[in-house]
């Protein structure tokens, strides 16, 4: 009997990044299970999942409970192992952290001098913009297309940048640019995001320099596709500008503007905490700034390339995208996206061996990336099913097997893609035909 070998689907082009979302978003897992999977991932020594489980319980638990509390002093603690394993030979720089957080109370509730530096420095990196670069150039697109885009929230992306501008005591200053190709940061609208999210801010960086950084607002609720209030987009711009700035993590406090998530505990302004945290992490020398004169033409280009190459990717010119990402990577040898981005569009352009290599370099630069091991982990299902087909059982039993662990390995991480367990569990049934 001839053997089924089930296969799926294209994975679509989704970059995660860490952004606020309604609380609708909350799973049904309890908060306690997801923290005893964060206590089982630092054991295992994987930090990033184990600040994502602990992030999550933080959106999942009453804020003024114990095992909130416990989840703030956990996250703190994978904070600093984070950064130990980073700032290896760099010890002064992990005192200075320390001795930031204890002078300014960061353990402190609220107060004027509360922070919560060691949360904001994401996987061990302190990044941030050079003061001596100032004013930062920013580019507010127009949303005219966008059902529901008012150009008064123009105003309210001045309004946010004139607080975050005031938390710095001006050591932050802005100017507004009419040309994207100029800005440092770039501020676009959609009417929705994707995986529940209302903003993403993603920064470009080349080696050890900020290329640039985009704000992404959604204006409708992910889930019910209404309008969100002027005050909830206000929030989402604040948030947003706040990553973008350098605050990579979330705050563990539910006040604070920097919590993952949208809640009833906020204000809509910047707390104390909120302030001190970016003038903390100013006082800080950064590991990836844009001091250099790395941010010129040619950086700008390879960020043109690689947006090229996903709006090509978007209207299913394989092609074009093909070659924009490839000049792409070129240019920027050592940034992951670009080959993520280069694995989608061989995969659309059905050549499948060169989307596995393109996939595994992303995975060799970023191997906690779980949207990386995903992607990795189902081409290699495509893979091994033409493998299976051929009859070249041993050579499919061996790329079924290594999807199986790129899935699992994804699948333990919060972030993972919604479709893993579905690809995981073919992987598994397609290895299981093997035998």
């Amino acid at each position: 009997m001839r053997r089924q070998w089930p296969t799926v689907l294209l994975w679509g082009v989704v970059v995660l990044w860490f952004a606020m979302a309604p609380a609708e978003t909350l799973a049904a897992e309890s908060a306690e299970s997801v923290h005893a999977l964060a206590i089982q991932q630092i054991q295992q020594r994987n930090l990033t999942a184990a600040r994502a489980s602990l992030e999550k319980v933080l959106m999942m638990a009453p804020p003024d409970s114990a095992l909130a509390a416990k989840a703030r002093h956990n996250i703190t603690l994978v904070s600093q192992a984070q950064l130990v394993e980073q700032q290896k030979g760099k010890s002064a720089k992990f005192n200075q952290v320390q001795q930031l957080s204890r002078s300014t109370g960061g353990r402190q509730e609220g107060g004027s001098q509360g922070n919560y530096l060691s949360n904001a420095i994401h996987n061990g990196k302190i990044i941030h913009w050079d003061v001596a670069r100032m004013p930062l150039k920013v580019y507010i697109a127009s949303g005219a297309k966008i059902s529901g885009w008012q150009p008064g929230y123009k105003a309210l992306v001045s309004k946010a940048l004139q607080a975050w501008q005031s938390a710095s005591f001006s050591k932050l200053r802005f100017t507004q640019t009419p040309s994207p190709q100029q800005a440092d940061i770039v501020i676009t609208w959609v009417r929705q995001l994707a995986h529940h999210r209302v903003g993403e801010s993603p920064f470009e960086a080349r080696g050890n320099v900020i290329i640039r950084s985009d704000v992404t607002v959604a204006l409708a609720n992910p889930f019910n596709n209404t309008l969100m209030s002027e005050s909830e987009i206000y929030s989402t711009i604040l948030h947003e500008l706040g990553h973008a700035l350098g605050i990579q993590g979330h705050s563990p406090y539910a006040d604070d503007v920097m919590f993952a998530m949208v809640n009833s505990k906020q204000t809509g302004a910047l707390t104390m905490r909120d302030k001190a945290t970016l003038r903390a992490l100013y006082k800080l020398e950064a590991d990836i700034t844009n001091d250099t004169q790395m941010a010129t033409a040619q950086s700008k280009t390879y960020y043109e390339k690689l947006a090229l190459g996903s709006q090509a990717l978007q209207k299913g010119q394989a092609g074009l995208g093909i070659s924009a990402l490839l000049e792409a990577v070129q240019q920027a040898p050592d940034n992951a996206k670009g080959y993520f981005y280069l694995g989608a569009a061989y995969q659309q352009a059905a050549q499948t061996a060169n989307a596995v290599s393109a996939y595994r370099q992303a995975v060799s630069l970023e191997p906690a990336n779980a949207t990386y091991q995903a992607a990795l982990g189902q081409v290699l299902i495509n893979q091994g099913v033409d493998a299976a087909q051929r009859q070249q059982i041993s050579v499919a039993k061996q790329l079924f097997s290594e999807a199986v662990n790129r899935l699992s390995q994804s699948a333990q991480s919060p972030e993972a893609p919604p479709a893993t367990a579905n690809a995981l569990a073919i992987a598994r049934k397609n290895l299981s035909l093997c035998q």
